[in-house]
């Protein structure tokens, strides 16, 4: 019983970082580029409010949980799937990202 409540929570928390990935993409030029995920990542990251967002998530879910959360619903709300082409990142709280096309 105790899983189903942590999985109703992780949902929930989730859900959480979905809305975190509406506001950081606003404003991001339609049509998305294919780095997508790090100008939405780095736009949490440049952003107080959005990193203290962030922070807390991380806080509960984990840095891990997070950010691969971050990449599935960039995806999920820009229609984009990847592109199977993956890139190092050094200078953002993410490491990689998938570019999205």
């Amino acid at each position: 019983m105790k899983g189903i409540y942590k999985m109703a929570k992780i949902n929930r928390d989730t859900h959480e970082v979905r809305e975190l990935v509406i506001d950081a993409i606003n404003g991001i030029s339609q049509p998305y580029p294919k780095n997508v995920t790090f100008l939405v990542c780095q736009k949490i990251q440049n952003s107080p409010t959005l990193f203290q967002r962030y922070n807390h998530l991380s806080s509960i879910l984990t840095d891990w949980v997070v950010n691969n959360w971050l990449g599935k619903y960039t995806s999920e709300v820009t229609g984009l799937k990847s592109n199977g082409r993956h890139v190092k990142v050094t200078d953002l709280f993410i490491k990689s990202y998938s570019e999205l096309g």
